[in-house]
């Protein structure tokens, strides 16, 4: 499909001659030669179709998502195991190579199952990390804001893969939850790209923004 867009984009013989004498100066390169509607028509055409195509490959191979999440009851407390996929684009890894700090959030919800009306937000939690490389021991960090304690690897897949493991979080207790009544649990995760520099967030918006927040995964928590 790609070929056939990018053919699509081949200028039409008067879109080339136009260039032709433009480029070389020819005085009539102004009037009878620029290119028409049609030429113009198709170039739009072309790339938006070409775009639409590229964007899915860049979502597939690049960003954040949720691969499980499940729960049980420890001591009248529901206990949480989430697995995250995290793969960063070239442009974040560049900059954390480059001393940049990222906020990496993982926000989570309780949802009690109503029948007829929207379901009721029970309780919601943000858990906050910080990835950021230190160039002197050439180790990367992992910070957990909630409680300042801190992890360090060797590599950023080795960093990466911590990240992905939440095991065991005391989600929510089992008195808050009505006895015979079934409750949702909810989970995402995100990449705070607005914690970046100015200079990088522009990059980061145009080539990677849409890859760096996962979807909503649900799982019955009880």
């Amino acid at each position: 499909m790609l070929k056939t867009c990018f053919r699509t984009l081949r200028p039409s013989p008067s879109l080339r001659q136009a260039v032709t004498r433009r480029a070389c100066g020819h005085p009539a390169a102004t009037r009878n030669s620029r290119p028409d509607s049609r030429d113009r028509h198709i170039l739009i055409v072309g790339f938006l179709c070409c775009l639409s195509l590229l964007l899915p490959v860049l979502a597939q191979a690049q960003g954040i998502s949720i691969d499980s999440a499940s729960s049980r009851e420890e001591n009248a407390v529901y206990m949480v195991n989430i697995g995250l996929e995290l793969h960063m684009s070239d442009d974040i890894r560049e900059a954390l190579r480059h001393g940049v700090s990222l906020d990496i959030d993982v926000h989570m919800e309780v949802r009690l199952k109503r029948k007829w009306l929207w379901d009721k937000l029970v309780k919601e939690v943000t858990l906050h990390y910080k990835l950021q490389h230190h160039p002197l021991s050439d180790v990367y960090l992992v910070t957990h804001l909630d409680d300042h304690s801190r992890e360090q690897f060797q590599t950023l897949d080795q960093a990466l893969e911590y990240l992905g493991m939440i095991r065991n979080y005391p989600l929510i207790g089992a008195g808050k939850l009505k006895k015979d009544r079934k409750y949702q649990g909810w989970v995402k995760a995100e990449l705070n790209i607005q914690e970046l520099p100015p200079p990088l967030q522009t990059a980061t918006y145009v080539t990677s923004r849409l890859h760096q927040e996962s979807k909503w995964y649900e799982w019955a928590l009880r």
